[in-house]
């Protein structure tokens, strides 16, 4: 059976009863406390396991708050979802090759991180900016880690290497709401000029 889905009431409503199902599901298994892994994918299942967990929970929270009538309150979680479905398809998309570049990716964050915090004169753990990165540039395969590890980092660099654009509109759209803005303040108030 297939479906066709357009902009309207009833798409809404059966997007609504699959992802419930989705989400019930995810719950299911996560009771069981056990997953069956393909074996060639055991090294990238713990994060993709880990980004759709986040993805269930953030969206049960989404419909948490919009149901109770929240707006743009709940954009950054939305924002958030799209992020994280995103991560899931790059790393589907390029395999094992993405785990080295996702330790690069969070070791650059980390490392920029401690820098910082130390020259601000924050205390941080002896050597804790002096970390080795967990690919040595004398990888035959560092120069791919390394752009896989750029092309992860950004958003906007993910949504070109799948031709997909229109996924940044959507990105950027959620932004102005995820972060301070005059967006997110002419929600709640608007000046009226009633005269001196």
């Amino acid at each position: 059976m297939a479906y066709k889905f357009s902009d309207s009431p009833a798409t809404l409503k059966r997007a609504e009863l699959f992802a419930v199902k989705l989400m019930q599901e995810a719950d299911d298994l996560i009771k069981t406390g056990s997953a069956d892994v393909r074996w060639e994918y055991k090294k990238a299942f713990p994060i993709m396991f880990g980004w759709w967990r986040l993805i269930n929970r953030s969206t049960a929270a989404f419909w948490d708050l919009t149901g109770r009538g929240y707006t743009i309150e709940a954009a950054p979680l939305m924002r958030n979802i799209v992020d994280h479905t995103l991560a899931m398809v790059w790393l589907a998309d390029v395999g094992d090759d993405g785990l080295p570049a996702l330790e690069l990716s969070a070791h650059y964050s980390q490392d920029k991180l401690a820098k910082l915090a130390k020259e601000l004169g924050w205390s941080i753990p002896p050597g804790a900016d002096q970390v080795s990165p967990p690919v040595p540039d004398t990888d035959p395969d560092y120069k791919k880690y390394t752009a896989l590890s750029g092309e992860f980092a950004n958003f906007s660099n993910r949504v070109n290497a799948f031709a997909m654009r229109d996924m940044y509109v959507v990105y950027q759209y959620l932004s102005r709401y995820s972060h301070a803005s005059l967006h997110t303040a002419a929600k709640y108030a608007q000046l009226q000029d009633n005269g001196p």
